[in-house]
């Protein structure tokens, strides 16, 4: 009797059978066509071994079938995973059966595959890139350069980094514009050469100056490069500019150094000095005013002999009392001597405001110069407008000053000395006594000793009556004076005591009083005689 109820199915795979058993009841029924499919099964066993150990999981796959009772129960099981996973990514296995498929569904499931493979791949070749550019981006804006593209007319397409380096918020309203015109004389100049050197394939560099939009003052290494196409043809232009303004100012700085030092070398006056001092300086540090203080502290004193000043800027030359312009505070500490920086005299609580505001210094840098403890000299540089001094002003203007203190003090004294020797050549020139300055002149033991005149006064040649005596030795112009008068001169010259006395002068016939006495010289022996 056929039992109708749906029969349970029971399947294993045997090492040596080749067939598939399917029990119903206790009747077991053997298809021809189940011994095919388990023939090919047999011959993808190796292509399902392989697909496991490439998904890794090899303990959800390769299981070993054998005879015994216990693990039919696991065939079906193992043998549908792997049916399923080599129909799904092999897509070689199939049978009317275990439920194959036509070959347009394969060709389909081929195309889906492949699709998806392709997606996948889009998908991450798009994540690659955006990290790219992510890293790219990072490079760029991460740089310390101005970086530019324009087109080969020199127009602004894009600045990829650096726009705040020039003071603009906002790159969009300079696209388009005419990058060359940003330069201004011969750095203009300098960028149109180097644009046309980028079109014709080379490099163009140059170092250019501009204010920025903020005022600052910057130079700029700017190099300007083809951006090729595939053809190795220029199609636009690659400009990097790197901010060399420090390099720059240091060696400007350096080389006014060099300047005050060769003026200062060649100055024979102070007041020359002074104003050669202060133009340099205020062309060099934009100034209304530079000038150069003697200060008598206690006194409340400062005295401004010269400077420089701009010709819309009164000058400050004259006396001044210390207190008008630095107060009590800032004069404290002045004796620091430490350069003392106002950026804006307006708001600076320790200035006196009115007589700046008076005076139209808006800013100013003032270095003092403490000599024993007192504050004696001062350079000042100021400027009409609020300015925050840079820190290479300031170690410029402190250095500038100590160079300036130096030369002065030397020329104060050789001023001095011209006074001294004016006063005393009007003296010289003006009495009735004859007077003259006489140097022993170098002899052997066996000669006689003589002197020669290195100075005279015209009543001297007039006393004596003989001219043109400078220079001469007395035994030249006076070759008949008695021996007494070379023995007087050398007891004077040997014991340093002043003699006076009377003598007959032959062969003139006149009795002259003399006094002579010895003075002192770095390397000559020498007497005064009046």
């Amino acid at each position: 009797m056929t039992n109708s109820s749906p029969p349970t199915q029971k399947a294993f795979l045997s090492g040596g059978a080749k067939s598939l058993v399917l029990t119903q009841g206790s009747s077991p029924m053997v298809h021809s066509a189940v011994g095919r499919e388990l023939g090919r099964i047999r011959e993808f066993e190796l292509e399902v071994n392989e697909l496991c150990r490439r998904l890794g999981e090899p303990a959800r796959y390769a299981q070993k079938v054998e005879k015994a009772g216990n693990v039919e129960k696991d065939a079906i099981p193992a043998f549908a995973g792997i049916a399923t996973e080599l129909s799904r990514k092999n897509g070689a296995f199939g049978s009317p059966i275990l439920g194959a498929e036509t070959a347009n569904q394969r060709q389909s499931r081929l195309q889906e595959h492949e699709a998806a493979s392709l997606a996948v791949q889009v998908s991450q070749a798009g994540v690659a890139l955006r990290e790219s550019e992510a890293f790219n981006r990072s490079i760029i804006e991460s740089s310390p350069d101005c970086i530019k593209v324009l087109d080969l007319a020199g127009n602004l397409l894009a600045m990829l980094s650096g726009h705040k380096l020039l003071g603009i918020e906002d790159i969009r309203g300079y696209l388009g514009t005419c990058w060359i015109d940003l330069w201004k004389g011969d750095d203009r100049v300098a960028a149109r050469c180097a644009i046309d050197a980028a079109v014709a394939g080379g490099e163009g560099r140059f170092v250019g100056f501009f204010r920025t939009l903020s005022g600052d003052r910057k130079w700029w290494d700017v190099s300007v490069a083809p951006i090729l196409d595939s053809n190795e043809q220029p199609t636009r232009l690659l400009v990097v500019s790197r901010d060399m303004t420090q390099r720059r100012q240091a060696e400007m700085n350096l080389a006014l150094q060099v300047l005050v030092s060769q003026d200062l070398l060649h100055s024979t006056s102070v007041e020359g000095a002074m104003r050669s001092v202060g133009a340099r300086m205020a062309e060099h540090l934009a100034l209304s005013q530079c000038v150069f203080v003697q200060v008598n502290e206690a006194a409340d004193e400062a005295v401004i002999a010269c400077g420089w000043h701009r010709d819309d800027v009164a000058g400050l030359t004259g006396a001044h009392r210390l207190r008008d312009f630095m107060g009590a505070e800032l004069t404290q500490a002045a004796l620091s001597g430490q350069p003392i920086v106002v950026s804006d005299t307006a708001k600076h609580v320790r200035a006196n405001t009115a007589t700046f505001a008076d005076k139209r210094i808006a800013s100013f840098i003032c270095v003092p110069l403490i000599r024993d403890g007192q504050w004696r000299f001062a350079m000042c540089v100021y400027r009409s407008t609020p300015s925050d001094w840079r820190d290479d002003e300031i170690a410029l203007t402190a250095e500038v000053t100590a160079r300036v203190w130096t030369r002065l003090e030397r020329l104060w004294a050789e001023e001095g000395l011209r006074r001294s020797e004016s006063r005393y050549r009007t003296l010289f020139e003006s009495i009735d006594e004859g007077f003259c300055i006489l140097e022993k002149t170098p002899s052997f033991a066996s000669s006689q000793s003589d002197f020669r005149v290195i100075e005279a006064n015209p009543a001297f040649e007039m006393q004596s009556g003989v001219s043109g005596v400078v220079g001469k030795t007395l035994r030249e112009k006076f070759p008949d004076a008695s021996q007494e008068w070379y023995e007087t001169y050398e007891a004077v010259l040997r014991t340093g005591e002043p003699v006076r006395f009377e003598r007959e002068q032959q062969p003139l016939g006149r009795v002259l009083e003399a006094y002579v006495f010895r003075i002192h010289h770095d390397t000559a022996h020498r007497l005064a005689v009046v």
